[in-house]
């Protein structure tokens, strides 16, 4: 069951899961994994809040914990001039100014940043797929150039791929996805087609369903 919720969390219906070999599976998780890795990687960093004993404005330099610290008590006569000094004492942890923290006028430019981030990572993903798309269908029209032209119709055509996935035992709904660039090389569904394009003879057409 925990491997069907980490399906259905990257995207792959219920139905698919269950037609799925296990290899086949965790190579799309895997590449599904990479994916969210990279987004996570790149996004920024959470802010760090200032350290206590750091300058204040204002302050020539002095720090808070120079600002808190406590005089030493000088001699007093009786409790009068004790009272005087305890509230002397008191008044510069009062004055103390708090530690700079992050404000809402900084908010919105970091989550600015986070969202071009995010953008930046999708558009690097989409652009590692046309590239795997360009390769792959260079790769499938050498293969059907190669191959003898085959009868259509009374028509000669190149074999159609349709008959390349159908010969490797990969469905229509997978073999799209590897034309297009979303099936990893990992996958043993992309491996079956590889290997029908590397032959020398073409596939035979297939049985009619």
């Amino acid at each position: 069951m925990q491997t069907l919720a980490a399906a259905e969390y990257v995207g792959i219906s219920r139905e698919r899961f269950w037609q799925m070999t296990p290899r086949e599976l965790a190579a799309v998780l895997e590449h599904r994994a990479t994916e969210l890795e990279l987004l996570r990687r790149e996004s920024p960093p959470a802010p760090r809040a200032h350290p206590i004993a750091s300058a204040q404005p204002g302050s020539g330099g002095a720090t808070v914990s120079q600002a808190v610290a406590t005089p030493a008590v000088e001699p007093s006569d009786g409790p009068a001039a004790a009272d005087s000094t305890a509230a002397k004492h008191a008044a510069p942890m009062l004055e103390a100014p708090a530690p700079d923290r992050p404000t809402a006028a900084t908010q919105p430019a970091e989550l600015d940043n986070g969202a071009e981030t995010k953008s930046a990572a999708q558009a690097t993903a989409a652009t590692s797929r046309e590239m795997l798309k360009a390769a792959r269908n260079q790769r499938l029209q050498a293969a059907q150039q190669r191959w003898p032209r085959v009868q259509i119709a009374k028509k000669s055509r190149v074999v159609p791929f349709t008959w390349i996935h159908k010969a490797a035992g990969v469905d229509h709904h997978e073999a799209y996805d590897w034309k297009n660039g979303k099936l990893p090389d990992c996958s043993s569904m992309s491996e079956s087609i590889e290997r029908i394009l590397q032959e020398q003879d073409p596939p035979p057409k297939p049985h009619p369903d």
